[in-house]
C-alpha cells in the first residue's frame, strides 16, 4: 500500500512538472512575439512632418489632433528680398527731367517649407510668432503690408518707377508637438519647418531704387500731342538711384539644432 502511493504522488508530480513547464514554455513564445511585434511597429513608424503640423489645428488621418504645440525658435537671420515694383510707372513726355512726390505700396507674406493649408497656416503663425518675440524680440504679420512716399526725378523721354526689396527674415526651429496617448508609439514628435516672414519691424533693412528706362515708340506715341511739338526719340540709358540702402543687420540667433536627430520622443 506505501508503494503504491508514492508511485501516485510521483506521478502526480511529474505530471505537475510537465504542466509548469509547458506554460514558462508558452510565456517566453508569448513574449518573442510581442518583440517582434514592437519591432515591427518600429521599422513602419510614420514620420509625417506635414501631418505633425496639421495636427496642431485638426484632426489628421496619421496622428489625430495634437493636445498642445509649441515652436522653439533657433535663428532669426534678417536679409533683403529681390527688388520688385511697387508703384505705377510715371511717364515724362516732356523735353527736361520732371521731379514729383511718388507713393508705393509693398505687401509680403509668410512662407513655410512645409506646406500646410492657409487656415491651418493662419493658426500655425500665432505659435511660430509668439516664440520669436519672446526668443529675439522680432514680431511679424503672417500678411504685412508699408506704403510711403519718396521725391522721383524722371528725364525727358522717358519712364519711372519704384522698386522696392522688402525687409524679410529667414526663421528655423523645432515644432514640438504633444499628444495625450501614444501615436505610432510616442507622446512627443517633432516637425522642423523653415519660415520666410515679413520684417517690416525694421524697415531700415529694406532697399529702395528708383529705375527710369527710356519711352518705347509705342510710349511716344501716346504722349498728348500739341501744335508745333516734335516727340522725337527717347534717348538716354536706363537708370537706377538708389534712395534707401539696408543697414547692416546681424543675425540672431539662440544655439543650434541638428534636424538629423530623432523625430520622436517617448
Amino acid at each position: 500500500m506505501g508503494l503504491s502511493m508514492g508511485w501516485h504522488r510521483s506521478r502526480r508530480s511529474r505530471f505537475g512538472r510537465k504542466v509548469l513547464l509547458g506554460g514558462a514554455m508558452t510565456l517566453v513564445v508569448g513574449a518573442g512575439s510581442a518583440v517582434a511585434l514592437a519591432a515591427n511597429a518600429a521599422e513602419n513608424e510614420v514620420y509625417d512632418q506635414k501631418q505633425l503640423l496639421e495636427a496642431c489645428q485638426q484632426d489628421t488621418d496619421i496622428y489625430g489632433k495634437a493636445d498642445r504645440c509649441r515652436f522653439e525658435a533657433t535663428t532669426y537671420e534678417p536679409f533683403v528680398a529681390p527688388d520688385k515694383p511697387v508703384s505705377p510707372e510715371v511717364t515724362n513726355c516732356g523735353v527736361a527731367d520732371a521731379t514729383a512726390e511718388q507713393r508705393w505700396t509693398q505687401s509680403t507674406s509668410e512662407s513655410n517649407s512645409i506646406e500646410v493649408s492657409a487656415s491651418v497656416e493662419a493658426g500655425l503663425s500665432k505659435i511660430f510668432s509668439a516664440s520669436v518675440s519672446t526668443t529675439f524680440g522680432h514680431t511679424w504679420e503672417r500678411t504685412e503690408g508699408a506704403e510711403a512716399a519718396v521725391t522721383m526725378t524722371v528725364p525727358a523721354k522717358h519712364v519711372g518707377r519704384i522698386l522696392r526689396g522688402a525687409p524679410m527674415a529667414k526663421v528655423t526651429g523645432r515644432m514640438v508637438i504633444n499628444f495625450g496617448s501614444r501615436r505610432q508609439g510616442h507622446f512627443e514628435w517633432y516637425a522642423y519647418p523653415t519660415l520666410t516672414v515679413p520684417a517690416e519691424d525694421q524697415p531700415d533693412l529694406a532697399r529702395i531704387v528708383v529705375n527710369t528706362v527710356p519711352m518705347t515708340q509705342t510710349q511716344l506715341d501716346a504722349c498728348p500731342k500739341t501744335p508745333g511739338s516734335k516727340l522725337g526719340t527717347a534717348v538716354g540709358p536706363a537708370t537706377a538711384t538708389v534712395i534707401q540702402e539696408p543697414a547692416a543687420g546681424a543675425p540672431a540667433a539662440n544655439g543650434s539644432l541638428n534636424t538629423a536627430e530623432q523625430h520622436a520622443a517617448d
